[in-house]
């Protein structure tokens, strides 16, 4: 296997972590964003909430924690705006309310991905991991708009036809930078394990735009803690009952997964559905066992770092202590019936960037899985 050159810029890089995009916080805010945005993404905050399509100042939505909902109660005229424009029938910002206004765009929000559909019926649905900034930032960091841009032009290139394809935006955090600070490298660590934490809230939201959706077949693709936005899309890994994704083929894609092996994925086969005797839903990963990042470890010696168990454990993408061997076996004797692909991409070396793994040769049996 050919192995990746490697920008010396990025081999200082440590961690899953890079910059904020407001000072002082941790959040990735999409208030500001363009109205033609809109047309085939969907933005949600920290808590999953949905972006309306209604102008809110980051100024404004740190005031109220970076939280949808505590914004609506904090500009309750704004609120009855925005129910107005989408025919809620609410007057006030109670919680009864706002979660009669968040259920109206959730609705909205279906009914949107439902008109991409082409003749296909095939949709393309992309998510995206940890420090992912939406604003241009001084440390020539890949936004998550350009992100998505070159994976959505990889894909069509690959399969040789463009299909509709939905960006899933999420507030991920985004901070920077490693250091010989080891107090501030601590609060980014820390910064992480929250963005871990979030990405089952994601992952549920995900999982309720998707599961009533029309289309013969979803192709999912997610790089690093994306992994773990998918797990709770995917299956009911909490035990809350909703419909999961039971459309007639859904193949995902996990690109240097950020979770963890066998114990987060337990309930593979709880879907809230008749899984067919032939798995509808299809699992493809590319771990690397030399993933500095998902390591939590320096890419030189791999002597510092707090290691792939400490604040969010992301055994998975990098085979800590045979976790995705275990895995593998695991699914064997468990999950009888339904497609696991695993692609080891250790030779590739020490890298994390999602653009590295795009580059690879790997990135074709990608478009071979999902074809």
């Amino acid at each position: 296997m050919k192995m990746i050159k490697q920008n010396p810029f990025f081999c200082t890089v440590i961690l899953l972590v890079v910059a904020k995009i407001t000072l002082a916080q941790d959040n990735v805010l999409y208030g500001e964003r363009s109205p033609q945005m809109n047309v085939d993404a969907i933005f949600l905050d920290q808590e999953g909430s949905i972006y309306p399509d209604f102008f809110i100042s980051n100024e404004s939505l740190m005031k109220s924690k970076a939280k949808i909902h505590s914004w609506y109660n904090d500009h309750p005229a704004e609120f009855k705006e925005i129910a107005k424009q989408v025919n809620c029938p609410v007057e006030t910002a109670s919680k009864e309310h706002i979660q009669q206004l968040e259920d109206t765009l959730l609705k909205r929000s279906i009914r949107k991905i439902q008109g991409m559909k082409t003749s296909s019926s095939i949709l393309n649905v992309l998510v995206h991991g940890y420090r992912k900034s939406f604003a241009q930032n001084e440390h020539d960091d890949l936004t998550s708009i350009e992100s998505f841009t070159n994976l959505e032009r990889k894909l069509d290139e690959g399969l040789g036809v463009h299909h509709p394809t939905l960006k899933i935006y999420w507030d991920a955090s985004y901070d920077c930078c490693y250091s010989l600070d080891g107090k501030k490298n601590r609060i980014m660590f820390e910064e992480f394990e929250q963005a871990y934490h979030r990405a089952d809230t994601i992952g549920i939201s995900l999982k309720k735009l998707l599961n009533s959706v029309d289309y013969k077949q979803l192709n999912i693709v997610g790089h690093s803690l994306a992994a773990k936005v998918m797990q709770s899309c995917l299956y009911d890994k909490n035990g809350n009952g909703i419909l999961c994704l039971s459309q007639a083929r859904v193949n995902v894609c996990l690109i240097a997964p950020a979770t963890t092996g066998i114990e987060s994925w337990v309930n593979y086969k709880l879907r809230n559905y008749v899984i067919p005797e032939e798995d509808n839903l299809r699992i493809w990963m590319l771990y690397n066992e030399k993933d500095f990042a998902l390591k939590k470890k320096d890419n030189h010696f791999e002597w510092f770092g707090p290691g792939a168990l400490a604040y969010g454990a992301t055994t998975l993408g990098c085979n800590y202590k045979h976790t995705l061997d275990k895995f593998e076996h695991y699914t064997k004797e468990h999950f009888a019936g339904s497609t696991f692909v695993f692609m080891n991409g250790t030779s590739l070396g020490k890298i994390h960037s999602q653009q590295y793994y795009l580059n690879s040769p790997f990135f074709l049996d990608l478009i071979d899985f999902i074809r």
